[in-house]
């Protein structure tokens, strides 16, 4: 709807017939000769004042003085030399937080944040310059105002670690993450990666206890701190994260996920997404049958479809995943028609027509985006056991879209090099264990784009010597032969980094001669 604005006085009261409208107060606030600041506060049709904060109003070729002089006392839109900036986050979350609130209402101010065209002009004149962005960056505008007047949660940074102290059962941990927003690469995903039987899914598991618990009930599990600056850190209370979501589809894991908790009033939500049934607590969970998880996939894929929000986000994530070729062909957009479609039609395609890994990545992806809200913790154990590499990359990318909308982080255990190469090595931790002594360090090389071969190296290092062709390569070396005959015994038929690595056992054997 049209929306009023009328102008008031500094210190005058507001006039009395103030309904389904905006005021914007005046102020005398000076920033080296312009007076642009404004305050707005909202008049709803009862009447009811809500004080939304301050904003700058400039315009075009504006020497100096104040913006007020040439405002109408009332319009409902003003001239298109205008432009405006709010000075605060809470100034764009209040707007957006009224009921009906439009997009034109900043527009009728001519708000840069949602009006990209008018940045160019604006951003030369000398009033933007020495007052509208006096306290506001060009990247905050164009990235966290331009988030929130859209409806999306302001990025925000994350610095928190997970700590496990020795015992009897369980080895020290000491990990810590980092989120910087609008980071590239990303840095809201978080990988561990190690062999397997070095403790990944153990610490996933004391992730999710320590998350539901608040500082007056730490487990020897462990618990995670918030990191506020070089010298205050302290276990984080029940707040820092909204939600916690864990995420396994392992048939072997003896771990029993606790029951979903979504009550907000109940403390931090939690939810699982994987094959087992958690619905009772404190049993054995059975696994859940296809019929099961196509019937949550049906479930999830009607709450998205219902919000306009998540159903954008849904197909925003699925143009992702069709950078693999079965996904594209399925044309999975399709599947918002599920209104007028009976429950069967879509489990049918779920169970009959996919396979079980782009069944895994579809329901996983789809409880997700009903799930995952502002500053949300996502636990991912294992991902790869489902996925061939180039639908474990394209749904890490999806993740991270889908993160990076809810201002949410992930922390993904894994044995898969193709994890460390979709992100940098400032948020990996190899993991190694030898009994109760264990260790976790950063990537010695940078990791996101690397080579396979070479991240494979540098997470399991001296493993890698030993086992598969390596060990095979080992032996013959250890004949005595030189590299003409193996080849020959081999018959050509090892690769170039097979003949690279042959040729350096040699040369190791026989004192750098080849």
């Amino acid at each position: 709807m049209v929306m009023h604005f009328c102008k008031v006085a500094k210190d005058s009261y507001n006039p009395s017939d103030m309904r389904s409208c905006f005021t914007l107060r005046e102020d005398n606030w000076d920033d080296y000769s312009y007076k642009t600041m404004f305050h707005l506060a909202y008049h709803d049709q009862d009447g009811q004042k809500t004080e939304i904060g301050e904003v700058k109003i400039g315009f075009a070729g504006q020497q100096s003085g104040r913006t007020t002089d040439s405002i109408p006392q009332r319009f409902t839109s003003l001239p298109s030399e205008y432009f405006s900036i709010g000075q605060s986050t809470e100034y764009y979350s209040k707007l957006v937080a009224i009921q009906g609130y439009e997009r034109a209402w900043l527009e009728s101010l001519g708000d840069l944040a949602v009006m990209p065209a008018k940045r160019s002009v604006a951003y030369g004149e000398k009033v933007f310059i020495d007052s509208l962005t006096r306290t506001v960056s060009e990247s905050v505008i164009e990235q966290q105002f331009a988030r929130i007047a859209a409806g999306l949660p302001a990025l925000t940074s994350f610095d928190f670690e997970f700590s496990r102290e020795l015992s009897y059962q369980l080895s020290e941990v000491r990990l810590r993450f980092k989120v910087s927003p609008e980071s590239k690469p990303p840095s809201n995903i978080h990988v561990l990666i190690g062999r397997n039987g070095v403790g990944k899914t153990k610490i996933l598991n004391g992730m999710i206890g320590a998350a539901l618990r608040t500082a007056d009930n730490v487990s020897a599990t462990g618990c995670f701190i918030e990191h506020r600056d070089c010298y205050q850190s302290q276990i984080i209370n029940e707040k820092y994260f909204s939600g916690v979501i864990s995420v396994s589809f392992s048939a072997f894991d003896p771990f029993n996920p606790p029951p979903n908790q979504n009550d907000r009033e109940g403390g931090v939500r939690y939810s699982y997404i994987g094959l087992k049934d958690n619905s009772v607590s404190g049993v054995n969970a059975e696994p859940k049958g296809m019929q099961t998880l196509a019937d949550e996939f049906y479930r999830s894929l009607l709450v998205c479809s219902s919000q306009n929000k998540k159903r954008a986000q849904w197909l925003e994530c699925i143009s992702i995943l069709e950078s693999d070729p079965n996904f594209a062909e399925m044309g999975l957009a399709r599947l918002f028609e599920v209104k007028n479609q009976t429950s069967e039609v879509i489990t049918t395609l779920f169970m009959l027509k996919i396979s079980s890994g782009h069944a895994i990545v579809l329901l996983t992806l789809t409880k997700l985006i009903e799930s995952v809200e502002e500053k949300t913790l996502v636990l991912i154990d294992e991902p790869e056991s489902h996925l061939h590499p180039p639908l474990l990359s394209a749904f890490v990318r999806a993740l991270s879209h889908l993160l990076t909308t809810e201002n949410a982080v992930a922390i993904v255990a894994t044995h898969s090099p193709v994890l460390l190469q979709e992100v940098p090595r400032d948020c990996a931790w190899i993991l190694s264990r030898s009994r109760l002594v264990s260790s976790a360090d950063r990537p010695a090389i940078e990791t996101f784009g690397g080579n396979l071969g070479v991240l494979t190296r540098e997470a399991f290092k001296f493993e890698v010597s030993k086992s598969g062709f390596h060990s095979m390569l080992a032996t013959s070396v250890a004949s005595g032969k030189g590299f003409d005959e193996l080849m020959a015994e081999y018959e050509g038929k090892v690769a170039m980094e097979g003949q690279a690595i042959l040729m350096s056992m040699i040369g190791s054997r026989d004192g750098g001669n080849v």
